[in-house]
This record gives structure tokens, C-alpha cells and sequence, in this order.
């Protein structure tokens, strides 16, 4: 038999190419291996995992710097720790004066926890029979008191008695753990780890204070207000640096890009908005169809994360400045979103109790 003649496969022009043909000759172009975890864009996700245990709105919640370990407050008056990559619950911290455990946070290595000057002297556990001195700890705060827990062991390792007027709402760790920034009654305040040193109340928003955080180095201080401005502070010295103004209602919250360079921002006016941090200046623009109360950026500066009133997280790319994904799972207002330090998990927390881990 004689052989069929065959002649090379050719590449279709642009122009002879079906609709079918150019859209699967642009999904190999832009395919990208599995372990990216880039989903379709706008589509609709679920939660790999929910941690259950808390009774009530959780406050606060942190990885640990491997980004092994969750921590998480809630107003069932509980700290609780948490396994990041399964959702299951190591331990219950509880004890605290406070009803309402209001914030918490993985204490950096190597970090003193001394008095502050908010805070009363310091109570510490005598039964030393089994101290790890190595161990990570814990540090979280209620309306009257802060204390510090033992990670390996489940023990209280500290206590402070807060003895200022008003009720705290809030507080951050510097990078290197020497300062806490801490809200008490819509005023934010520098208190220094290190005994001695004088609280310094940084001034200047003419609205209450609703977000706050330090930049990557501790050098400088993120806030901001109902008044509708971001402000930029000197930690040393508590000197405001300069404004960001373009919202046009309250900003919820405010933090810096990985690299420092960007501040993001998300406010009541449906907005989600980056800045230039050296210059002030508005660089890119996103929109909710409801007032955005939670924003975030992911430590590798691929992702930002924002949460509405409609109960859906989304994702943009930070780069091609342009939505990605919608989470949905919350049945309730949600209350806190956070990236693992790797990027490739973000927790979510909501006012039911009710905690969320999604794959990026």
C-alpha cells in the first residue's frame, strides 16, 4: 500500500482562527503549574478548612512567624491556639479579667515582656518546675488586663493590670517587640516595652482612630481615622510624616506593601485605594458595591485581600491591579482577614465566631 502524503502542520493565521482555537491557544499561553494556587478570575471559592470553638465574635487572630500556628481572641473571653495547616485547636488560654479579649499576638523572639506605662506591675507565675525558656509565647489583652501565655505548655507566664482611663480597643507589636501601639478610647499611643520610658500619644486626626500598624522595620507608624485620612508617624519621636487624602468617609483600615513602598487603605465609601508612600499620591483605585471595612496585603505583594458588608472577601492582583477570586463561606459580618507569612493561606474571622482558611 502506498503511504498517505502528509504535509507539516501549519499554524493557523490570527485571521482563520476560530473563537474556539484563539481561546485555547490563550489559556496554554497563560497556564501557570497547579502549586500557584491562581484561580480563574471572579471565581467563587470555598474554605478548605473551619476552625471551630470559639462562642463568640472573634477580635483578633495571627500566624506565627513559620506560619505553623494560629492565635485568636474572641469576646467568649478565650485565647485560643490553633494548628494552620488541618484547623485543628491545640489549646484555650483563659483567665483574663476582661469579659472581651480584645486583641492578640505571637511575641517576637527574644523579645522581654516588661511593665508599660499603662499597666500596673507585673505578676509573674512562680511554678517554674517545666519552664522552656524558649518556647514561643503568646501575648493578648482584655479591657482590664494584658497577660502572656506559654506556647508548648499552655501556661500564663505574665499578668498586667491596665490602670489607665478608657478602655483599650486595640494594640500592635513593633517588629522587633520594644514598643506596643495600643488604642485606648479612639487615641493612639506608643507604649514602650522597656521599663521607664514615657507613653507618647500621637496627634493630629481629627476623627477617632480606627486602624493602626508598624512598617516592617518599626521605623514608622500607619493610622487611621473616621476623618477620612491615612497618616504616616515617626516611631522615635511621634511626629506625624505626611497625610494621605482622597476618602471621602471613614477609613477603616490602613497598612503598609511587604516592601514598604505602597500603603493600601479600604474605607466606607466603597473604596479600596494604594498609595505612593513617599509621595502621598493615589495610585490605584478598586471598588465593593458596600463599605469596605478589611483590607490586606499578602507578604510576597502578589495579593491584597478586602472584606465588605456583603459578607465576600475578594482578591486582586496587586500587580495587573485587577480582581481575581470572591470567598465566599461567612455567614456574618466578617471581622478580621490575615495572609500566612508564605502567601499561600488567608485566615478570616467573623462576628458568629466562626474562623476560615482559604487556599491563594
Amino acid at each position: 500500500k502506498k503511504k498517505k502524503k502528509t504535509t507539516p502542520c501549519r499554524r493557523k493565521s490570527a485571521a482563520t482562527q476560530t473563537t474556539y482555537e484563539r481561546q485555547l491557544l490563550f489559556m496554554l499561553k497563560n497556564y501557570e503549574a497547579p502549586n500557584s494556587y491562581v484561580q480563574e478570575p471572579s471565581m467563587k471559592l470555598t474554605p478548605i478548612h473551619t476552625l471551630e470553638g470559639h462562642e463568640s465574635l472573634i477580635n483578633s487572630c495571627s500566624f506565627s512567624k513559620d506560619g505553623n500556628l494560629i492565635v485568636s481572641s474572641s469576646a467568649d473571653g478565650t485565647v485560643r491556639l490553633w494548628h494552620a495547616r488541618n484547623g485543628d485547636q491545640i489549646a484555650a488560654f483563659e483567665g483574663h479579667d476582661g469579659g472581651m479579649v480584645q486583641s492578640c499576638a505571637f511575641v517576637p523572639a527574644g523579645c522581654k515582656i516588661q511593665k508599660s506605662p499603662c499597666a500596673s506591675d507585673i505578676d509573674t507565675s512562680d511554678d517554674d518546675s517545666d519552664e522552656d525558656p524558649d518556647q514561643p509565647l503568646v501575648i493578648s489583652a482584655s479591657d482590664e488586663d494584658i497577660k502572656v501565655w506559654g506556647v508548648h505548655d499552655g501556661k500564663e507566664k505574665a499578668s498586667m493590670l491596665l490602670d489607665c482611663d478608657g478602655m483599650l480597643q486595640g494594640f500592635a507589636l513593633s517588629p522587633d517587640g520594644s514598643k506596643v501601639l495600643s488604642n485606648m478610647d479612639d487615641q493612639c499611643i506608643i507604649l514602650s516595652t522597656i521599663r521607664g520610658k514615657e507613653a507618647v500619644t500621637l496627634e493630629g486626626h481629627e476623627g477617632a482612630a480606627k486602624s493602626f500598624c508598624f512598617s516592617k522595620d518599626g521605623s514608622e507608624i500607619l493610622t487611621s481615622s473616621t476623618d477620612g485620612s491615612v497618616k504616616l508617624w515617626d516611631t522615635d519621636t511621634g511626629d506625624e510624616i505626611r497625610s494621605f487624602e482622597g476618602h471621602t468617609k471613614s477609613v477603616w483600615k490602613a497598612s503598609f506593601s511587604p516592601n514598604n513602598d505602597l500603603i493600601l487603605s479600604c474605607s466606607a465609601d466603597k473604596s479600596l485605594r494604594l498609595w505612593d508612600r513617599a509621595t502621598a499620591k493615589e495610585v490605584a483605585k478598586f471598588e465593593h458595591k458596600s463599605p469596605i471595612h478589611l483590607s490586606a496585603f499578602s507578604d510576597n505583594g502578589r495579593w491584597i485581600a478586602s472584606a465588605s458588608r456583603d459578607k465576600e472577601i475578594r482578591i486582586w492582583d496587586a500587580e495587573e491591579k485587577k480582581q481575581m477570586n470572591i470567598l465566599t463561606g461567612h455567614k456574618n459580618f466578617i471581622w478580621n482577614i490575615q495572609f500566612s507569612p508564605d502567601s499561600m493561606l488567608l485566615l478570616s474571622t467573623s462576628s458568629d465566631g466562626a474562623m476560615m482558611l482559604w487556599a491563594m
